[in-house]
């Protein structure tokens, strides 16, 4: 004949009714199940019901009945302080989430995801607006390919992305920033395109091709692949850069055609002796975007924090 083993107190921990750690708690400080009960708004027995439940759970009696009302065991007295931790850990925890956010009182740090040159066009005007409104704000950037991103903004190694990431899953949510269109950047001092670069002089010049991780701009490549193969002619590229810094003193330098969004167009022209120009067939605009996981949607400081981004990033584009 076999016993039926009775559930042990680790075995039910998954099972147990959250609810009966308050009463138990209301009953071990008042030390009387009515007075309990009046607190939590129950009846006595309602109280002695959920008391019986939780012994079932615990396997020992926890409250032993007096003249005056109950004692704690032994084991009540040592389970007391951790529930009793646990509850105020949780209050504490919602009275947080009902707190008015105020940036000058925020500390933390914002992860985010881009290429070489949004730190350099973007992350200046974002960092002089926390110095104002949030000087215990820190900013760490990050550079990941576009899967990678995703994945981080995902498990958490991430707080932000900007940039582009097609077809993002459910669990992003993601904000158009601004729009930006591709230009031709040459030297000032070419007279091969001192009148702007022609078709004839993309398809026959040489390239400096900007390739960044972290932000996609394979659809600019794939593009203009196609537009030289439908021409019947072959890009030719002397370098693919990862990074965009000293781009510019090399195209100012040569006769060399780079092709990169109009925005660090602008910024190599007031840094460099280059001309920015159209470029010399359509190539539709593409948008930046800012991007967090769904975790974040909510959180005050987060949306703060994506606020002031965007609203830096587009006032640098007016």
């Amino acid at each position: 004949m076999t016993t039926e083993r009775r559930p042990t107190p680790r075995a039910l921990s998954t099972q147990l009714d959250l609810n009966l750690l308050r009463i138990f708690a209301a009953v071990h400080r008042f030390r009387q199940v009515t007075a309990a009960a009046s607190e939590l708004g129950m009846t006595p027995s309602a109280v002695s019901n959920a008391l019986a439940r939780l012994r079932t759970h615990c396997d020992d009696k926890l409250f032993v009945r007096t003249q005056r009302g109950v004692v704690p065991t032994a084991f009540a007295t040592r389970l007391a302080e951790s529930v009793q931790g646990g509850l105020e850990l949780f209050n504490a925890g919602l009275q947080a989430k009902d707190a008015v956010f105020t940036p000058a009182s925020c500390s933390r740090m914002f992860r985010i995801n881009l290429a070489d040159v949004g730190q350099m066009l973007m992350i200046g005007e974002i960092v002089s607006q926390l110095a104002r409104q949030a000087p215990d704000v820190t900013i760490r950037t990050a550079d990941y390919a576009v899967i990678e991103a995703e994945q981080a903004l995902v498990s958490g190694d991430l707080d932000l992305a900007v940039g582009y990431i097609p077809n993002i899953g459910k669990s992003l949510h993601s904000r158009k920033i601004t729009s930006e269109t591709y230009v031709c950047v040459v030297a000032r001092s070419s007279r091969r395109h001192a009148k702007g670069v022609s078709l004839k002089g993309y398809f026959e010049g040489t390239h400096i091709r900007y390739s960044p991780k972290a932000v996609s701009l394979s659809r600019l490549n794939v593009e203009v692949d196609r537009v030289f193969q439908k021409a019947g002619h072959r890009q030719h590229v002397v370098l693919e850069a990862a990074h965009s810094f000293g781009l510019s003193a090399i195209v100012a330098n040569s006769n060399y055609i780079l092709t990169v969004p109009s925005r660090l167009a602008a910024h190599y022209a007031r840094i460099s002796p280059v001309s920015v120009h159209p470029l010399p067939f359509r190539l539709a605009s593409f948008d930046i975007s800012l991007y967090w996981h769904a975790r974040e949607q909510q959180d005050p400081a987060h949306q703060w924090f994506r606020q002031l981004f965007v609203d830096a990033i587009r006032a640098g584009t007016e």
